[in-house]
């Protein structure tokens, strides 16, 4: 892969390019990244482009759970 990066969520509806380099990934040890093998990149804000249009965001909460219940 070359710069910058073209990445996106799991489902595919949000895009985003990362210029940046791939330095300081972290290994999470948790029960979901172990499984899956995901690594975690934390770039600055300004090195990533939303390619998606920003009214199609939306807040992802984890299992469905809200806050409240």
């Amino acid at each position: 892969m070359q710069r910058p990066y073209r990445l996106s969520c799991h489902c595919g509806d949000i895009a985003i390019e990362v210029d940046e380099e791939l330095r300081g990934l972290v290994d999470c040890n948790c029960s979901t990244c172990r499984r899956s093998g995901f690594l975690h990149w934390k770039v600055d804000a300004a090195k990533v482009k939303l390619l998606t249009e920003k009214r199609r965001l939306s807040s992802y909460i984890w299992r469905g759970l809200s806050e409240g219940h």
